[in-house]
């Protein structure tokens, strides 16, 4: 999308790793207060993909939590996804992260800087990935 959540999109590509079968979309948002965000959603069809999607398929089905005086990380579902979500903040910023397997093909990632975790997963609702079959 052109924008996400107010943030107007600053670059975008798409491309084929044809040497290891994988297709990518990117895009990175940001507005001039300090937020950005960047989604990627990479193709698992083919062989090579399959395997990353098995292999990331597997890594969410393990119950997986960890806190740490920096932030946290763990498998949780977001918006009815099975997702890895983390957080890291320090004293001026903050970053967050959701990772999540949509169609049991598509390994969508939408990282936050400037964005509390909470505040990313209210983007990640506004992504229509409905349409990703």
């Amino acid at each position: 999308p052109e924008s996400l959540s107010g943030i107007k999109r600053t670059r975008f590509s798409v491309g084929d790793a044809s040497m290891v079968g994988l297709v990518t979309g990117q895009a990175t948002y940001s507005d001039d207060l300090g937020k950005s965000l960047d989604l990627t959603i990479m193709d698992g069809a083919g062989e090579a993909g399959s395997g990353m999607i098995a292999l990331f398929a597997m890594s969410l089905s393990m119950n997986m939590e960890e806190e740490t005086e920096s932030g946290f990380s763990k498998n949780t579902t977001v918006n009815g996804y099975r997702a890895s979500v983390k957080e890291e903040k320090g004293e001026d910023w903050i970053s967050s992260e959701i990772n999540t397997l949509v169609s049991d093909r598509y390994l969508v990632t939408l990282k936050g800087s400037g964005l509390s975790y909470k505040e990313l997963e209210s983007v990640f609702g506004n992504l229509d990935l409905s349409k990703m079959r």
